[in-house]
């Protein structure tokens, strides 16, 4: 009795998901799936009398779990026989994707396993303004880019709406790496301001920054009658000081004649021989030797008569300084009222103007 011989049995072809760049991707990037089946001649080519040699297998491409939707070409998905295409990648595109091939011959399917897309966002870019807008002409802006990720990015600035303009350092504008100078503003740099990163590896750009409008006024005319207010304020109280200073200059000169004429002969302090009679009251008076008195027995009467000078003079103190600082007080308090007086009205004439300029 003879032997039965075996059917052979064949495995179905394996299929393989290859994803690339590797996951995860970043927002906006382009991403390419491509499908393996196991290479068998047999299985991928068969020849076709209308077209020559063509592929065997008709490629499927699906997104999904259990609920999975086969993708078609579209506005941003491509599918290209063994190859499916993302352009643009977003976070609704994160999800799980796998393909399959089917063909007429058996073997007629052959299913790859699935594969997990992780889409992750770019670093994200952050936009400053100094000084705070609105901003007046001829002022200096400073724009600041800050990149959360910040690793070897090269700074981009823009200015406009859709139709952008790279800014690159001029007479005007200048580009030092994160930071953005306008100087001299006029109404014409009234726009929009953005920037982002570029750079060689993965991520290579990261989000556009929040689109700024740089607001341009006219300086006001407020501020430049402030100005002006204040120049003329600080003038007039470098003059009265000045005019101030001179007098107490000129009371000191006076006072210091005075006291060389009065009292010639004293060295810091009044001798007291000078004045011999003392009294209670406001005036001292010297000594007077009459004639009349005099012995007459004397031989030579008028020859030894003295007469002295009499001095009337307001009655001072005995230490010279003390005169002296009396006099230095006065003009010191005049310095210091007039001072003050002048930085008040300064400070009304401000804060007057200050109010208009905000009204």
């Amino acid at each position: 009795m003879g032997s039965s011989a075996l059917p052979l049995i064949f495995y179905s072809p394996t299929s393989s998901l290859i994803v690339t760049p590797d996951s995860p991707v970043f927002t906006g990037e382009t991403v390419n799936l491509k499908c393996v089946i196991e290479s068998y001649n047999s299985w991928r080519w068969r020849i076709d009398r209308t077209y020559g040699w063509t592929p065997e297998w008709r490629y499927e491409w699906y997104k999904g779990g259990n609920n999975s939707v086969m993708l078609q070409t579209s506005k941003r998905y491509t599918v290209n026989r063994d190859t499916l295409t993302i352009r643009g990648a977003t976070e609704s595109d994160q999800d799980q994707y796998w393909c399959r091939g089917q063909r007429d011959e058996r073997p007629n399917s052959s299913q790859s396993s699935s594969v997990y897309l992780n889409v992750t966002d770019l670093p994200r870019s952050t936009l400053t303004v100094t000084p705070d807008s609105p901003v007046f002409t001829g002022e200096t802006v400073n724009l600041k880019c800050v990149i959360e990720s910040n690793s070897n990015w090269r700074y981009e600035w823009y200015k406009g709406g859709n139709n952008s303009v790279m800014l690159q350092t001029s007479e005007r504008y200048t580009v030092n790496r994160d930071t953005l100078t306008i100087r001299g503003l006029n109404e014409s740099d009234q726009d929009q301001y953005w920037c982002r990163g570029q750079r060689d590896e993965r991520p290579n750009s990261t989000q556009e920054s929040e689109r700024i409008n740089l607001s341009v006024n006219a300086a006001s005319s407020s501020l430049l009658v402030a100005g002006v207010v204040v120049g003329l304020s600080v003038c007039l109280l470098f003059f009265l000081s000045l005019l101030l200073m001179w007098r107490y200059k000129k009371n000191k000169d006076q006072q210091r004649n005075i006291n060389q004429t009065s009292v010639p002969n004293q060295s810091g302090e009044y001798q007291l021989e000078n004045y011999p009679l003392q009294s209670g009251s406001d005036h001292i008076y010297d000594d007077v030797t009459e004639v009349n008195k005099r012995d007459r027995d004397d031989p030579e009467p008028f020859l030894e008569v003295t007469y002295s000078e009499v001095i009337v003079k307001k009655k001072m103190s005995v230490d010279k300084d003390d005169t002296m600082e009396e006099s230095n007080d006065v003009a010191y308090s005049e310095v210091i009222f007039w001072g003050k007086l002048s930085l008040l009205v300064l400070t009304i004439i401000l804060h007057h103007a200050t109010d208009q300029n905000y009204s």
